[in-house]
């Protein structure tokens, strides 16, 4: 792994019920404030390949290093605050959406502190003070989305793993968050792997694009000419 690369899978496989691989010994790295895309169909493994990198899954073989660690030396725990998985539809807790985001202060910090990190960074994803006395159930899908985004931020998580963040989302709400991503990303230099089937989001959003396949996983140089030829 070189000085600049935060995560390395290499040769990653992972099967279910010891069937047919759903990767297939996949390698390839992502650095320090890179924002890759994963392209494919439906039922392609992408979202699998999400859950091994943070241990919601193990894998079957291989082995995936974060900062030059293997991650099954590292508990399950402390890797989901380094590096955080936000699922399609993301879990909220019953409550307000500040209740949901002093989970991430646990406490530790003082209230006034904490409360001004809040209001900062629930800007930072395009929701303004009033959210903060919204209870969660109210929320629309993509809402609730920019709030886990706003609690994974507070948690100084270090790379982003975000499984379809867009599918929810209009075509005005999609670019705020393609922005609000970018900044994120120049501003705390965290990194990202975004899985997405969208084209427009995937060509305004990503430095790399790789498209998984039976279980193989190809960089591509131009996603349009990948979705046009039918490789995706």
């Amino acid at each position: 792994m070189t000085n600049n690369n935060i995560l390395e899978y290499s040769d990653v496989s992972f099967s279910y019920n010891n069937t047919s691989n759903a990767l297939d010994k996949i390698s390839f790295s992502l650095k320090k404030a890179e924002i890759i895309i994963i392209l494919g169909s439906s039922g392609s493994g992408k979202s699998t390949l999400l859950k091994i990198t943070n241990r919601l899954i193990e894998l079957t073989s291989g082995c995936v290093r974060y900062n030059n660690q293997d991650i099954k030396e590292i508990s399950p725990l402390l890797l989901r605050k380094e590096i955080a998985y936000l699922p399609q539809t993301p879990y909220l807790i019953e409550g307000s959406v500040n209740d949901n985001l002093l989970l991430s202060f646990q406490n530790k910090e003082d209230h006034n502190l904490a409360n001004n990190k809040i209001m900062k960074t629930l800007n930072e994803v395009g929701l303004n003070e009033k959210y903060l006395t919204r209870s969660s159930h109210e929320l629309s899908v993509g809402e609730k989305q920019r709030v886990a985004l706003a609690r994974t931020l507070l948690n100084h998580s270090k790379i982003l793993l975000l499984d379809e963040p867009n599918s929810a989302l209009d075509e005005e709400n999609s670019n705020i968050l393609i922005q609000t991503l970018k900044q994120i990303v120049e501003r705390e230099r965290i990194s990202m792997i975004i899985v997405t089937h969208q084209l427009d989001f995937a060509n305004n959003l990503g430095n790399r694009f790789f498209n998984l396949k039976n279980g193989k996983i190809n960089e591509i140089n131009n996603p349009k000419s990948a979705f046009i030829n039918g490789v995706i």
